[in-house]
């Protein structure tokens, strides 16, 4: 890679050193077709891409509908390289580079914007997710809850291009990047599952250490530890606050007041229910909507396992919807546990710990490989 130390030239801080010529300036519009017509034509069979359907430019759903029975908004008959743009809160870069991986062909809702680059599509993927060009789409967004931009403002943005050789020396480099993250949270999801199936094992006592035949203990978690709530707001919160504050959601916020010391097993009463665990030694805040597990009489990190892997089946199991809205005092006091020994305890959660580092480890890594990418999206466009 080389730096662009000329800052009169229309070309990015950093690039390939064999290109120098500056980049063109243009427009969306100029260099993709938007939204191309489809003549009303849908083919009897094909699967629907919808604004659900896609997630950090990976398309999660494989949902096979007819079109008698398509909604109306799915008219974007795709062609391999099209780039799906997310209209509504664009923030959330939910985009796709189209790729066909099936026969059947497949239609996106027109909740995006069908580009079609005349030149590389991969590369028109990237450029829209970089810095300078997500700025222009938001000063461009209209409506509060749900941000949006129309196809006729998009096709106005600038937008700077090279020569189609280094478009695609960029698409391909950046291609290895994404390559790299999708590995990396697939190694994620394989230890996760990994974690799951020992877990079930270890808790059904289909898998024991050996030296541990004793049978275990039935009883509640209601007769081995407090369960109470915390009692401090959201407005509570202080950034760079000295203590952890818990709230409901996975982000741990700070405080400069803390209303609990010691061991704690935290999860929040409402929102992802059964989803969010945390386990905490010392000085902490606790919001009132966040339950705390404390004056643990077993091994608290034995508790925090068994308590994190069954609790959510237990709360859909409890709730008569298919969601569960809220977390009430008696799911948790009464829900059963099965104890063995102090040394076994000890011993599980020693082994489970270990697999929960290797996880840890996994998403340092990803956290590093997309830090990397967004680094890069910043430096090669301009």
């Amino acid at each position: 890679m080389a730096t662009n130390n000329n800052p009169l030239l229309n070309c990015p801080p950093l690039r390939f050193p064999e290109f120098s010529d500056p980049w063109q300036q243009t427009t969306l519009g100029e260099v993709a077709e938007i939204n191309p017509s489809t003549k009303g034509v849908l083919p009897h069979k094909f699967i629907y891409i919808d604004l659900e359907a896609v997630e950090k430019g990976v398309l999660l759903k494989h949902n096979i509908i007819t079109k008698d029975n398509a909604p109306s908004r799915a008219q974007r008959l795709l062609k391999d390289h099209d780039v799906l743009f997310q209209m509504v809160r664009p923030y959330q870069q939910n985009n796709l580079y189209f790729r066909s991986v099936e026969k059947i062909p497949s239609v996106a809702s027109t909740g995006y914007a069908q580009l079609r680059s005349v030149q590389s599509g991969r590369f028109l993927y990237y450029a829209i997710h970089s810095a300078t060009f997500l700025g222009e789409v938001l000063n461009r967004c209209t409506g509060t809850n749900y941000p949006a931009i129309n196809a006729t403002d998009l096709s106005s943005l600038p937008l700077s291009l090279p020569s189609l050789a280094e478009q695609r020396k960029i698409a391909e480099f950046l291609s290895l990047i994404d390559e790299r993250i999708e590995t990396q949270r697939q190694t994620i999801e394989e230890r996760k599952k990994q974690k799951k199936a020992l877990l079930h094992q270890i808790f059904s006592q289909s898998l024991r250490f050996p030296n541990f035949s004793a049978p275990w203990q039935q009883t509640t978690l209601g007769e081995v530890c407090k369960v109470s709530t915390g009692e401090m707001n959201t407005q509570d919160k202080v950034e760079d606050g000295k203590y952890p504050f818990y709230v409901r959601s996975s982000k741990v916020e700070r405080s400069n007041r803390y209303t609990y010391d010691g061991v704690a097993i935290l999860t929040p009463g409402d929102g992802a229910i059964g989803q969010i665990f945390h386990y905490s030694e010392g000085k902490i805040a606790v919001h009132q909507r966040v339950y705390m597990l404390t004056e643990i009489q077993c091994i608290p990190k034995y508790l925090f396992q068994y308590f994190s892997a069954n609790f959510f089946e237990r709360a859909s199991r409890m709730s008569a919807k298919n969601t569960v809205d809220s977390v009430r005092m008696n799911m948790i006091t009464d829900m059963p546990i099965s104890l063995p020994s102090l040394e076994e305890q000890r011993k599980i959660a020693e082994l489970l710990a270990i697999f929960d580092e290797r996880i840890e480890a996994e998403e340092a890594l990803l956290k590093c490989y997309e830090a990397q990418k967004r680094y890069l999206l910043r430096q090669m466009f301009v």
